[in-house]
């Protein structure tokens, strides 16, 4: 008992040191691939119906273990004064979440036995993030120590992205989740600039779209250390990280990422006008400028490939979407079952898809609602609401910073799947709507 005391007097930062840590394994994807007859369902393998365990699924069931111990113990065992008290959530939210796991659980029922241990599979996994975005929105979170972390991380994912792109192949860092990179790999992203063929930057994330989205908070965080007047060298220092984390989501060649990106900064910036303080936009304003354009100066021969809307990927991207809409029309009310959209991707295309061409619905709202039915509106409340309802507050500088990051994540759901597809963008998304949540309780 006394063991669990101590617990529970230092779980308030205990599960602090756990949340950063969580946050730092979000670019490595290591995880342990389990050998089961599903990671091949689509012909061959496919990420998306594999059974993995990840470092930070281990990680984030110790968090919410310790979160619920803490907990019990307070509340119905004895309560320990030394110990933070919970704070409620806003209702409505709970009630969204509540409604969200019990259509999951629902939906269990109403699916195929065929499929149902790997909609089991998807839909825990659903459930623990939920729990994870309630805890974050209840623990006391260092604003500082995360910009930091955020910081440090994406200025190191963008020297790494530049090695890639400047090698053209992968750096051996393949224990950290490192992809094997080569620019004649089959279902690597690529782009094509005067005839050659070049990767485009992945850190150590499995896709260049998955680093242009762990980026974006990576320089909004930038910007909101910046703007805490650091005296030097810690200035120079974080305007070099800003440079390095610009650059990098440029070499991600991410249409959406970098569109996102901008939509962000309009956010942030608009901040600035309202209040009036147009020096304070200036400063930040200029150097963000002049990286961007070096960055389009130094990469225009590549990034001219990407600024029309008719090429491959594009038209990929509204295909997949198009069988999406097929599923919703077929399934409106209860879907395709959560987690099984690839699954049916075949079963609802015209044309006849090879292996690797079954992929996910590339958007998330489309993607959620073929695979969850009305029940999507749910989960899609669950992370828009804590974003949008910061604009019905007084800003601070750190909520205008979630704010822009959340509307960011929110474009980008319109062009891609991985925030709700691919675990470590998941966590992303999840943890920024948790922070989003938690700035309900501060004043």
């Amino acid at each position: 008992m006394a063991f669990i005391k101590n617990i529970v007097r230092t779980a308030p930062q205990l599960i602090e040191y756990l949340l950063f840590f969580l946050v730092a394994l979000i670019p490595f994807s290591v995880r342990h691939v389990f050998d089961s007859s599903w990671n091949f369902q689509t012909g061959a393998y496919s990420d998306f119906t594999s059974l993995s365990l990840y470092i930070s699924d281990l990680v984030l069931i110790l968090i919410i273990f310790i979160f619920i111990l803490s907990f019990l113990y307070q509340n119905f065992i004895s309560p320990v004064a030394e110990c933070s008290p919970i704070v409620t959530a806003p209702k409505v939210w709970l009630y969204f979440a509540g409604a969200a796991v019990l259509w999951l659980i629902l939906e269990l029922f109403f699916q195929t036995r065929a499929t149902l241990p790997f909609q089991l599979y998807f839909s825990v996994r659903i459930v623990f993030l939920i729990a994870f975005t309630l805890i974050v929105s209840q623990i006391r979170v260092s604003r500082e120590k995360l910009a930091w972390l955020f910081t440090i991380l994406g200025a190191l994912q963008s020297l790494l992205a530049i090695f890639q792109f400047y090698a053209q192949k992968s750096l051996g860092l393949y224990l950290l989740g490192e992809s094997h990179l080569s620019p004649g790999f089959t279902g690597i992203a690529k782009i094509v600039s005067h005839g050659t063929t070049l990767i485009r930057a992945y850190g150590t994330f499995p896709h260049a779209n998955l680093l242009s989205a762990f980026l974006i908070p990576a320089i909004l965080f930038n910007l909101y250390l910046l703007i805490k007047k650091p005296q030097l060298p810690r200035g120079i220092l974080l305007y070099l990280m800003l440079a390095a984390n610009i650059f990098g989501i440029f070499l991600t060649f991410s249409r959406g990422g970098i569109l996102a990106l901008g939509v962000a900064l309009v956010v942030f910036f608009t901040y600035f006008l309202i209040n009036k303080q147009f020096s304070r936009g200036t400063k930040l304003a200029m150097p963000i400028i002049l990286v961007i354009i070096a960055s389009i100066a130094i990469l225009a021969p590549y990034l001219s490939t990407r600024t029309t809307v008719s090429d491959n990927s594009t038209k990929e991207r509204l295909f997949y979407d198009n069988i999406g809409e097929k599923m919703i029309s077929d399934k409106p009310f209860f879907g395709v079952g959560a987690g099984l959209s690839v699954l049916h991707m075949k079963q609802y295309s015209e044309t006849e898809l090879q292996p690797w061409e079954t992929q996910p619905i590339h958007n998330y709202y489309l993607i959620s609602w073929a695979e969850w039915g009305i029940g999507a509106i749910f989960l899609i409340i669950l992370i828009v609401y804590p974003i949008i309802a910061l604009f019905k507050r007084n800003f601070t500088e750190f909520q205008v910073i979630l704010a822009a990051i959340g509307v960011a994540f929110l474009v980008l759901g319109l062009f891609d799947h991985y925030f709700y597809t691919i675990w470590p963008t998941q966590l992303l998304l999840w943890l920024i709507v948790g922070l989003c949540l938690r700035e309900f309780h501060v004043e």
